[in-house]
């Protein structure tokens, strides 16, 4: 991990970062800063990347896992062609928290400006559903996420519109 930005360089919004904390090491997505007040899910149409938190001193991301069978209506898979890593990927997009930048490590990959039309991009299928094991991966995700955040307010996007 970085001990400043002048060690790490910039952040910017659709960089594949590692992000440790409390013990955990995960994969993130840098997001487009974000209203924290008044979220509105980025749809892979809208994602333009630019400068990432205030001042360069926060980002928003989101969680990565490999475990495409566990990717819901609400996740992107995307294929390594796209993402530059070794393996396919799914970001998951209902969950996005803020983190200090200062705690993001190695950057590891980075997606395009934009992503509608990509080949190697697509959504998951299942819904989750409070019986199935995919229910229970989306609550532990969850508590990680709170575990890896700095900002307390974690945005949850489960709006109908997607």
């Amino acid at each position: 991990m970085c001990n400043n930005e002048s060690e790490m360089g910039a952040v910017s919004a659709g960089e594949i970062r590692v992000l440790s904390k409390s013990g955990i090491d995960r994969l993130v997505l840098i997001r487009p800063a974000c209203n924290m007040g008044g979220f509105t899910r980025h749809t892979p149409a809208s994602l333009q990347y630019g400068t990432a938190g205030v001042a360069g001193k926060t980002c928003t991301f989101t969680l990565l896992h490999s475990y495409v069978e566990y990717a819901t209506v609400y996740d992107l898979i995307v294929e390594p062609i796209v993402s530059g890593l070794s393996y396919t990927i799914v970001v998951q997009e209902d969950l996005l928290a803020t983190v200090y930048t200062e705690r993001l490590g190695v950057l590891r990959g980075r997606l395009p400006a934009l992503l509608e039309g990509r080949l190697g991009i697509y959504s998951g299928t299942h819904a989750p559903h409070p019986l199935d094991a995919i229910w229970q991966f989306k609550v532990a995700e969850g508590a990680t996420i709170r575990k890896l955040c700095d900002i307390d307010e974690i945005l949850y996007n489960l709006d109908n519109d997607i």
